[in-house]
C-alpha cells in the first residue's frame, strides 16, 4: 500500500502543489487513492485546476463512447452516475492519472479521488 501512495504522490506532484490552500489531499485506504472533500463553493476552482492537469473529461453519457483503457479506469470506481464525473490524463501517456469528482448526496459536498492505474 505504501508504495502504490508513493507511486501516486510523485505522479501528481504538480496537480496537488496547484491545489495548495484549495484542498487538503489525505489517502483513502479503501480506493487505494488521494481524496480531497470540498464544498460546492470552491468546485469552480477544484475543475480549474483539475482540467489543467487532465485533459480528458467524462460523464454518464460520454463515457460510453471513451476508448476502452478510460471504461476500465471508471471500473476502478464504480459506473459513473449522473453529477459524476471523470477527469483524465492521455491513457497512452506513462505517468496516466485518473480523478474520480463525486458529488454527495447532500448537494454540499465533493469528494474528489486521484489514483494512476496500475
Amino acid at each position: 500500500m505504501d508504495n502504490k501512495k508513493t507511486i501516486i504522490e510523485k505522479a501528481c506532484t504538480e496537480i496537488v502543489k496547484d491545489f495548495d490552500g484549495v484542498l487538503n489531499w489525505t489517502w483513502d485506504n479503501r480506493f487505494g487513492a488521494l481524496i480531497a472533500e470540498f464544498t460546492i463553493e470552491s468546485q469552480d476552482k477544484v475543475v480549474s485546476i483539475l482540467s489543467k492537469h487532465l485533459k480528458m473529461k467524462w460523464d454518464k453519457k460520454s463515457i460510453k463512447k471513451a476508448p476502452p483503457i478510460i471504461k476500465t479506469n471508471t471500473e476502478l470506481f464504480g459506473t459513473l452516475r449522473r453529477g459524476q464525473l471523470l477527469f483524465t490524463t492521455d491513457p497512452e501517456t506513462s505517468d496516466h492519472i485518473v480523478a474520480a469528482w463525486w458529488p454527495w448526496g447532500d448537494g454540499q459536498s465533493i469528494s474528489v479521488r486521484i489514483v494512476t492505474p496500475d
